[in-house]
């Protein structure tokens, strides 16, 4: 038998009870909100020895492990109740700006099933909300796809847990004629700029205090965060080069945070056009001016950031994007349904009406995924062939009736020749 200590324990959390080894951990239950920590004692299925006494630690340990990383629900659990352990538990899963979008759309779920428990919740329940979402709240299908989305990871997440036998999220669909009658026509050239149309808008904007942030998101076909995030020692201005792998972004609360990348392929080392490399440059040499010039007034002089305010202060995440829409809305002969995003979209789609290969494009842009590219060059296609086919209908009928015309003539002559 294992040596009992003073309190009648054989080790901290490890007990006797009839001859066997037993082990106790802390389980937290969330009621109503509240949590309610209850001590538990589980049964090792080991005799009593000093021999079996590490594999007891180690299988409380493990207990522990399991314990701490799982919240065990009570079965009567509001919706908005569990969507609270959902979400604190996807903090440890995605990244802190990723959490934004998401309360944003368990909010919704949580406005609509405010007095609903989770386990009331079947596919009728489910259908009424999505039509909600287009008859109350006018959002889009794409948005409504990803709430269901998101939704059905909550109720995955009730199954697991026992609250639900099945998940009631994956049979449910959007009532059609609701879905119809809300139906946004997206024309897919809208969110693009054109050749002539971004010239036009490096034109307008030559001057603005963004210019070079503008040419430099478009021509490297950068992500906002990517090229915020660019720092000094990331570019070789001897050989041209600028790495891309580190993100500049808001956190969930609003503050600036430095991140990784979106993706494994976004981590990406770019060879820098002579214009890009050129404004890399002048910047540098404008930066050293305004930190000679300000002196102890130069607000972040441990900065390695390209791109900031000209007293060194840093640029909000949306700030870009918001001077953007301005410009856009005092250019009414600019497309005015693009975004900051736009400018990297451009980029790829220009690229993709140039006949790049598609490969080439995806490394250079960081896509991880090649369907993303290939997108790109399928819509090209695609507004390729409507418009061979558009102009080759009005050439058929044309040539239908220029041949009718001329067997006319033709007739015409032939009978004057007769008489």
């Amino acid at each position: 038998m294992a040596r009992k200590r003073k309190d009648g324990s054989r080790a901290p959390g490890v007990r006797s009870q009839r001859g066997w080894l037993q082990v106790t951990f802390t389980e937290r239950t969330i009621v109503d909100g509240k949590t309610v920590c209850k001590t538990r004692w589980r049964s090792t299925k080991l005799p009593d020895t000093p021999e079996n006494l590490p594999e007891a630690i180690r299988i409380r340990d493990a207990y522990k492990r399991q314990a701490g990383i799982r919240t065990i629900l009570d079965p009567e659990s509001l919706m908005p109740t569990f969507i609270d352990s959902f979400l604190e538990k996807k903090k440890r899963e995605v990244r802190e700006s990723t959490m934004g979008p998401y309360k944003h759309k368990c909010q919704r779920i949580s406005d609509f099933f405010a007095k609903v428990k989770v386990k009331e919740i079947d596919t009728n329940l489910v259908e009424r909300f999505l039509d909600s979402l287009y008859t109350e709240n006018n959002y889009s299908k794409k948005y409504i796809k990803d709430i269901r989305a998101l939704f059905k990871a909550v109720m995955d997440e009730a199954v697991r847990y026992g609250l639900v036998a099945d998940n009631p999220v994956i049979g449910a669909r959007p009532d059609k004629r609701i879905e119809a009658a809300h139906a946004r026509y997206k024309d897919k050239s809208e969110g693009f700029f054109d050749v002539n149309e971004i010239q036009k808008f490096f034109k307008v904007t030559e001057d603005h205090p963004l210019s070079d942030l503008f040419q430099v998101a478009f021509y490297l076909a950068l992500r906002r965060e990517e090229v915020l995030g660019i720092r000094w020692r990331d570019v070789d201005l001897q050989k041209g080069i600028v790495h891309i792998y580190h993100t500049v972004t808001k956190g969930e609360n609003g503050p600036l945070y430095l991140d990784l990348p979106k993706t494994k392929a976004s981590n990406r080392r770019l060879k820098m056009q002579d214009n890009v490399l050129s404004i890399f440059k002048r910047r540098y040499e404008q930066e050293q001016k305004y930190r000679k010039l300000l002196g102890n007034g130069y607000v972040h002089p441990e900065s390695d950031y390209v791109f900031h305010h000209e007293d060194g202060s840093f640029y909000y995440p949306d700030y870009p994007s918001q001077a953007f829409q301005k410009i856009i809305k005092k250019n009414p002969d600019l497309p005015q349904k693009v975004t900051f995003h736009c400018l990297r979209r451009s980029c790829i789609s220009i690229l993709a009406k140039a006949g790049y290969d598609v490969k080439a494009v995806q490394t250079f842009v960081g896509h991880e995924d090649p369907e993303t590219t290939t997108k790109y060059y399928v819509y090209v296609k695609e507004d390729k062939e409507i418009s061979e086919i558009s102009a080759g209908i009005e050439k058929i009928v044309n040539e239908n009736e220029n041949k009718g015309k001329n067997e006319d003539e033709n007739k015409d002559e032939n009978e004057r020749k007769e008489e």
